[in-house]
């Protein structure tokens, strides 16, 4: 089985999540070939080590997988196995494998996530479970 980016499999049940931020399910049968494609024009993707983020063309930040540190950015340190929206007006984002940085149009920077070593950047080695802005923008 090939599942494109995008997609993930549980079961012989595939969800996918595409930009239109409308989910399809597709299932098969274990012996099925499942090829998918995915248009993923006008989307940039990164990954950490165990969490994945998608900039949506409308500038919108979203964040999926491993959450044990706070890398999400969503609030709260729950796995997700399903896209969740954390910051809007993105044009870049990083991911370490524990922490995550954004910078916003306005050229602001923002970090979450572990910080045991100062890689936040926000004055202390406290863990951050949402963005704190780091560097402010212009606007």
């Amino acid at each position: 089985m090939i599942v494109s980016s995008g997609a993930r499999e549980v079961d012989h049940n595939i969800t996918l999540a595409p930009a239109n931020g409308r989910y399809e399910h597709i299932s098969y049968e274990s012996n099925d070939a499942v090829y998918i494609q995915i248009d993923l024009s006008g989307m940039a993707v990164e990954a950490g080590m165990s969490s994945s983020f998608a900039i949506h063309p409308d500038g919108s930040l979203w964040a999926w997988g491993s959450n044990t540190h706070g890398q999400l950015g969503d609030g709260t340190r729950i796995n997700r196995v399903e896209p969740v929206k954390i910051l809007d007006d993105v044009i870049a984002v990083s991911a370490g494998s524990s922490h995550t940085l954004a910078i916003k149009a306005d050229g602001s920077l923002w970090a979450w996530g572990l910080n045991q070593y100062n890689q936040a950047g926000v004055g202390d080695s406290s863990l951050r479970a949402e963005p704190s802005i780091i560097i402010p923008g212009e606007g």
